[in-house]
């Protein structure tokens, strides 16, 4: 039953959001898990709508502009056009928009975060990348950046710190970059919980996953979802310092 799924996105008109209409379905074809995140670009210079997909094995971005005719502009992964090597921890886990729909950020797990110019919808451009060692910067999960594409928030997901086989030391947490130059990502500051910056081994002697999940960046304040540390929210008013002050949590 798995190798006939229906794989792929569904469009639909909301303007009524108690009888939402099926407008249109683009399909992913072979892509073994379909469409694992997206995002929506509405307010581009030149009008055009695009919706952005991450479907693991590459990223693939459709003109919706007519949401009854999504076509595909163009599809990019790190392997095919870069040519650096394939690799089972190196794939498209989530794609966010710069709110000018110019830039589109690729949480490429241990590849770190990859920053492309999708300024020409139809030739996506790598225009620079986070580093991506697997102690430092891997298991990008997903991004959220300012409105003025100067500070992103990166939240790096590790399940299984200190394990024989992951190399992570502590669960995953968040880094805080200065992406102004998008050429040259910069870490500008990080955050742990106490229990984060502990593994498996030596942390605290229950069950819990003390990762983080996600993070929202909305003006000086970033909203973070934890495993088992609740949601965290943490004052980025000065954001280079290396210990964010926490503002409240739980």
């Amino acid at each position: 039953a798995q190798t006939s799924a229906r794989r792929g996105v569904e469009l639909y008109d909301v303007s009524d959001p108690r009888n939402p209409r099926l407008l249109s379905f683009f399909p992913t074809g072979p892509e073994r898990r379909g469409v694992h995140e997206l995002d929506l670009v509405t307010n581009r210079a030149d009008g055009r709508v695009l919706l952005l997909l991450a479907t693991i094995s590459r990223f693939r971005l459709l003109d919706v502009t007519d949401p009854t005719n999504p076509r595909q502009l163009s599809y990019w992964s790190l392997a095919e056009q870069t040519g650096e090597a394939a690799s089972s921890s190196k794939f498209v886990h989530s794609v966010r928009a710069s709110a000018d729909g110019e830039v589109a950020y690729l949480s490429y797990w241990d590849a770190g975060v990859l920053l492309l110019d999708i300024s020409d919808p139809t030739n996506p451009k790598i225009a620079g990348r986070t580093g991506s060692t697997v102690t430092g910067e891997g298991a990008a999960h997903s991004v959220s950046v300012s409105r003025d594409n100067r500070v992103m928030l990166a939240a790096n997901e590790v399940l299984d710190p200190g394990s024989s086989t992951d190399g992570y030391s502590d669960w995953g947490y968040l880094r805080v970059y200065d992406v102004a130059n998008p050429s040259s990502p910069k870490q500008i500051g990080a955050f742990l919980t106490a229990n984060a910056h502990t593994d498996r081994v030596n942390g605290p002697p229950d069950s819990g996953t003390y990762s983080i999940r996600d993070a929202h960046l909305q003006g000086a304040f970033g909203y973070l979802s934890w495993y088992s540390d609740g949601l965290r929210v943490v004052d980025l008013g000065n954001p280079d310092r290396k210990s964010t002050r926490l503002n409240s949590s739980h």
